[in-house]
């Protein structure tokens, strides 16, 4: 796979991963929502440092 392609993805993986926790601490489901902002936390530091260490 491209660079595109799995930029991507990644970025749907966080918004869905951002979704879930929300939706979860809607309805009061507090483990399972820090799991999924975990994921999208863990996501977006890893994009970053992609970034940072391209060069």
């Amino acid at each position: 796979m491209n660079d595109k392609v799995k930029f991507i993805l990644t970025i749907v993986i966080i918004v869905l991963a951002a979704a879930c926790s929300i939706l979860n601490i809607i309805d009061g489901n507090y483990v399972l929502a820090v799991i999924w902002g975990a994921v999208a936390v863990l996501n977006i530091v890893s994009i970053v440092l992609k970034i940072k260490y391209k060069r």
